[in-house]
């Protein structure tokens, strides 16, 4: 298939065009700052730095950082940042599947350095930068010890965001105002949460290791987390929605966080008692980072290979794989991390 007929077949599936008007008003501001930000386009160095930030920021670093954070102990950590993240994916993905603005290589507006081919309005890439500098920017905050420390941290975030942002339009893919607007995007996401996520979290210790013996684990929550987390991909995967074909995997990996939290982490007491903080041992980082980057990787390829077949069917066998794919994830996902936890 023609790339030009994959870009008009992602068109037709918007139901909304981005406004013309607005794309005739930004576009002198718009075309001064993509040349701007392609200056040294030929450069391998940028070239690596924009793909480093554009992993970086993209959705699926975060959908493992909370399952490697509970693996490693960080309950607080991994709870704020599985709130963060399941807000962004939700959030984010309306106006991609709603509105169709075509990338700028696409209009010749450009030069493709990269070819993405959803719609380029707004950047969840700079959306994830918001997102995730303040998940790590507010435990800094919290324990910094000095104004200076607090003031090193906002710097650093702000040049996280502003860093995505000119990657984002270095590569091509996305108008200088989709980086805005993706940054408008991630504070609508951080500022209502900041005062929620300590009383949501309140149950979370900093630190919370295995003890090695028998936990109390409530697996009537793995259970119930597990179904409501198909329901929602159900919802979300089903016609006329059709909201986000990467919701098996998305919602797995998300629903196995919040699973591990309501089977282990409840009630104020651990069924994981916490001994003194420290550093997680080899034996316990290695399968807490590794399990969820494998449960991504298989996310990633199931869903590929599941939507694709899906565009020549009408067979609900696909939609029941994807459910029995996203099961999967939820239950690997959670029982790992108590396995790990458990015989540290």
């Amino acid at each position: 298939m023609s790339s030009t007929h994959q870009d008009k077949r992602a068109a037709d599936a918007r139901p909304y065009r981005f406004p013309a008007r607005w794309d005739r008003l930004l576009q002198p501001l718009d075309d001064r700052l993509i040349r701007l930000c392609q200056r040294g386009q030929g450069s391998r160095p940028l070239y690596a730095v924009a793909m480093a930030m554009t992993a970086l920021t993209c959705i699926e670093t975060g959908l493992v950082l909370p399952l490697i954070l509970y693996g490693w102990g960080y309950d607080a950590h991994a709870c704020s940042f599985s709130y963060l993240v399941l807000a962004l994916a939700c959030v984010s993905q309306v106006p991609k599947r709603l509105l169709w603005r075509a990338r700028p290589y696409m209009d010749g507006r450009a030069v493709a350095l990269r070819h993405d081919r959803t719609s380029s309005f707004p950047s969840r890439g700079v959306t994830g930068a918001v997102v995730y500098a303040a998940a790590i920017w507010w435990p800094m905050r919290g324990s910094a010890q000095s104004v200076a420390a607090d003031g090193i941290a906002a710097v650093m975030a702000a040049v996280a965001v502003t860093a995505t942002m000119w990657a984002r339009v270095h590569l091509g893919v996305h108008y200088p105002s989709d980086a805005a607007a993706g940054a408008l995007q991630g504070a609508l996401i951080v500022l209502p949460m900041r005062a929620r996520l300590p009383r949501w979290c309140a149950t979370a210790h900093q630190t919370s290791y295995g003890h090695g013996g028998a936990a109390v684990i409530r697996w009537s929550a793995l259970v119930t987390t597990t179904i409501v987390t198909l329901a929602l991909v159900a919802g979300a995967e089903a016609p006329p929605l059709l909201l986000w074909n990467k919701s098996s995997y998305v919602l797995g990996l998300l629903g196995a966080a919040m699973a591990f939290r309501r089977a282990a982490l409840y009630g104020g007491v651990h069924a994981l008692s916490p001994p003194p903080p420290g550093y997680p041992s080899l034996q316990q980082a290695l399968p807490a980072t590794l399990t969820p980057l494998v449960l991504l990787w298989l996310g990633m390829r199931g869903s590929s290979i599941l939507s694709r077949r899906a565009a020549h069917s009408r067979s609900p066998m696909y939609q029941l794989a994807s459910l029995a794919l996203c099961a999967g994830i939820v239950v690997t996902g959670c029982v790992v991390v108590l396995s790990v936890r458990q015989s540290s």
